[in-house]
C-alpha cells in the first residue's frame, strides 16, 4: 500500500467512524444514510485494493 492509499484509507475510516458516532447520538434517517454511504465508500476502496 502506498502512502497516498494509506492516507485515503485513514480518511475513509475516519469518515465512517464519525458517521457512526453521529448516528448513535441522533438516530435519524440522515445519519443512517451517512453511515451507509461511508460504509460503501470504505468497501469500494477495500475492493479496489484487493484487485
Amino acid at each position: 500500500m502506498t502512502a497516498l492509499q494509506e492516507i485515503e484509507l485513514n480518511r475513509l475510516i475516519e469518515r465512517f467512524r464519525s458517521a457512526v458516532t453521529a448516528h448513535v447520538l441522533c438516530k435519524s434517517v440522515k445519519t443512517a444514510q451517512a453511515v451507509a454511504e461511508a460504509r460503501l465508500n470504505l468497501s469500494s476502496f477495500a475492493m479496489k485494493g484487493a484487485k
